[in-house]
């Protein structure tokens, strides 16, 4: 291949991947890991292990530098845009590597334009994730290893590849199984070199220079005021061996049964078929066919009839042991982890295209697969998360409705990242104390109660799964839409006038409800901070529709009964997502009310209860009725409602995705119930209450419009 076409071919897939990505780049910060890696890169703190130190200070040069170029932007899109170099420049370079390998330029580099394609790898480069920076390192190694297979390699020859597997090494470990063939075919090229000595001399030069940013993590790890992580953790090297090989995680590994093996493997096949289309799951296996010699071999080194082609056994191996790993591996977001995968099935497909006999076959087949690179493109384009920054988006509606001082609990995986990039990024809420809650024990409930002595604490109370249960045995939670608040039991309950309740039902045991009889809407900001005022009655995706009642005469007949504001829309209909009800606040009538407090049992106590429904985003804009529902938590039809997963979640996703479910619709204290069509099908499985009346109570009419960007 002449410099000329190697430029000509990476030249091409960059500029088609930028194309791509450019104009869907996330404009902001997200869940999870990548609002993480925006906090570091801005202030070099260690992330979770291993600490990814070369991203970061990619990342930390672009918020730097970038505003150069491209001013105008917050740091999390300068970060965002260093994925997106890193997975198109990996493209480019896989790209080259192949037609080095003899796969013809049409093939190769539509091989790799159709795994820029893969949703999750389209996802991944523009949400500021890690992995992308992976795939450029293994392209690049692979590249300099071929180099040494086509002449004896000599120093510098050798210190290339050497240089590309430190660093490698220092961005993931997972680098060194990943390309242990290529690994091996290197080593293979140093012996067999007449000049072995000089060219080990420079692999392990070149390869103690690629670790430099390990010892810049060493240096980071000693900072004791780290953040993201525990200061203590990673001190001196034994802790620096603890974060590089991810010591912590290791026991997500191999925890599965056969049977959940099993069906991962089939969630596995269900996500590649969605993110390539089914020549994803066709083509790789051409690659398994023996080649026969024709006038084409001619490019493929070493190559003769009962061979395979080197490059087919390095992508095999790469995409075996990632897929084995992340099917075995118990980890929250696994899918963002197989874009290894992803880069070997794209691989082997153009090695098993080009197997096929025939120059004219071989042309057509890389049109064939260029048609399936833009077939995928258009699918993606359309099936790649919102640019919505929806995480800073919550963070912000979270924090609406706290009170100046307040303490917020929150987990460290999901909940305290946008929270931290957003104040280092827009000094956002600096008032508002973190703090981090990811165990429940005496101490951190006697931290609560100090905290409550000098101010309000809150938090949206989803993990860990045990934090209602344990606050409630020494404290009151009421919940307002994405929170729930914390209170003494000795507080003084919510004040509220006489007017605000007026339908009274009166249990058997002379208990009584006074519902409300109207609701008032509560506007929260959009992903910037601004909060806009519609017309009257009119609400947008994502605000709080406020409504009240009061428990009287409280008695033990009352705390059987389920009370719930419902979002009715036209026909009757409900709104509801991956098989849950939501636009609903059903809830116990005692939800939050601690044990201890004994006012359950007090007949003459009284409960007023402000209570908020949150109207959930991507609802169809109209005309909407919030009504009132009772029904008793024993009845058999309401016990069909709760359930505990989301429907279609793919297994390597699932804990992760539904967390982030539960926070996006406040769905703390709540159980997610399942998705019932129409307000009549609510009605016939709730069952009739006694005392109401047949006629549904309306706590008013609401225009759902939809939220202008």
């Amino acid at each position: 291949m002449t410099n000329r076409q190697a430029i000509i071919l990476f030249v091409t897939v960059v500029g088609i991947g930028l194309l791509l990505y450019i104009p869907s780049l996330q404009p902001g910060s997200g869940w999870y890991n990548a609002a993480e890696f925006h906090a570091a890169a801005m202030t070099l703190d260690v992330t979770h292990s291993p600490g990814y130190p070369l991203f970061t200070r990619l990342g930390n040069l672009a918020i730097r530098f970038g505003p150069l170029l491209w001013p105008g932007h917050p740091p999390a899109w300068y970060v965002n845009m260093v994925a997106a170099l890193a997975g198109t420049l990996g493209a480019g370079v896989f790209a080259i590597w192949l037609h080095i390998g003899g796969v013809p330029p049409l093939l190769a580099g539509s091989a790799a334009v159709w795994m820029l394609t893969f949703t999750t790898f389209w996802e991944e480069a523009t949400l500021g994730e890690v992995y992308t920076l992976e795939i450029l390192l293994l392209s690049l190694f692979f590249v300099g290893v071929w180099r040494t297979r086509s002449k004896p390699p000599g120093f510098w020859d050798a210190a290339l590849p050497g240089f590309i597997f430190g660093l490698g090494l220092s961005h993931r470990p997972t680098f060194g199984p990943l390309s242990l063939v290529a690994l091996l075919m290197f080593a293979v090229s140093i012996f067999r070199s007449p000049r072995r000595t000089e060219a080990a001399m420079g692999a392990v030069f070149g390869f103690a220079v690629g670790l430099l940013p390990t010892y810049d993590l060493y240096i980071r790890l000693q900072n004791p005021n780290r953040v993201l992580t525990d200061p203590l953790t990673g001190l001196g090297l034994a802790g620096l061996w603890s974060v590089f090989t991810a010591a912590e995680f290791r026991v997500g590994l191999g925890v599965f049964t056969l049977p959940e093996i099993l069906a991962r493997t089939r969630d596995w096949a269900k996500l590649m078929f969605e993110n390539g289309g089914p020549a994803a799951l066709v083509l790789p296996w051409l690659a398994l066919r023996r080649r026969v010699p024709d006038a084409d071999t001619s490019l493929i080194s070493e190559a003769s009839v009962a061979e395979y082609n080197p490059q087919i056994w390095v992508l095999g191996w790469m995409f075996a042991f990632n897929t084995l790993f992340i099917i075995n591996y118990n980890a929250f977001e696994a899918p963002t982890m197989l874009l290894p995968s992803m880069i070997g099935i794209t691989g082997l497909a153009a090695h098993g295209l080009h197997s096929l006999r025939g120059k004219r076959g071989r042309r057509l087949t890389g049109w064939a697969l260029a048609i399936v690179a833009a077939v995928s493109a258009l699918v993606s384009a359309h099936n790649i998360e919102p640019r919505d920054q929806s995480a800073e988006l919550w963070a912000r509606r979270m924090a609406a409705i706290l009170p100046p001082g307040v303490s917020l609990l929150v987990s460290n995986d999901v909940e305290f990242r946008p929270f931290w990039y957003l104040r280092l990024a827009q000094k956002f809420r600096p008032d508002m104390q973190l703090r981090l809650i990811d165990k429940i024990d005496d101490d951190g409930l006697n931290m609560i109660a100090a905290d409550l002595s000098r101010h309000a604490v809150a938090g949206s109370l989803i993990y860990p799964a045990n934090l209602r249960e344990k606050l409630m045995e020494r404290f009151d939670l009421f919940n307002i839409g994405y929170l729930t608040f914390v209170k003494s039991v000795d507080s003084k309950q919510l004040e509220l006038s006489s007017e605000a309740c007026e339908n009274t039902i009166t249990l058997a045991d002379n208990a009584r409800i006074r519902l409300a009889s109207s609701a008032l809407p509560r506007f929260m900001p959009d992903a910037n901070g601004n909060i806009v005022m519609p017309a009257s009655n009119t609400v947008f995706p994502g605000d709080l529709l406020f409504y009240r009642y009061t428990l009287e005469n409280i008695g033990r007949d009352i705390g059987n009964v389920i009370i719930g504001a419902v979002l009715v829309g036209p026909e009757g209909r409900l709104f509801s997502q991956n098989g849950i009800l939501l636009g609903h606040d059903m809830h116990a009538a005692l939800d939050g009310v601690c044990p201890a407090g004994n006012r359950a049992s007090e007949a003459s106590h009284k409960i007023e209860s402000l209570r908020a429904l949150i109207v959930p985003d991507d609802i169809p804009p109209g005309r909407y009725e919030l009504r009132l529902i009772l029904c008793r938590s024993s009845n058999s039809g309401f016990m069909s409602l709760p359930v505990d997963h989301l429907e279609g979640l793919n297994l390597l996703n699932e804990d992760g995705a539904t967390e982030v479910f539960r926070l996006r619709n406040g769905l703390a204290g709540r159980q997610m119930l399942r998705a019932v069509p129409t307000w009549k099908d609510l009605k016939a499985v709730a069952g009739d209450f006694p005392g109401m009346a047949s006629t549904p109570i309306s706590l008013g009419f609401f225009d759902i419009a939809e939220r202008k960007s």
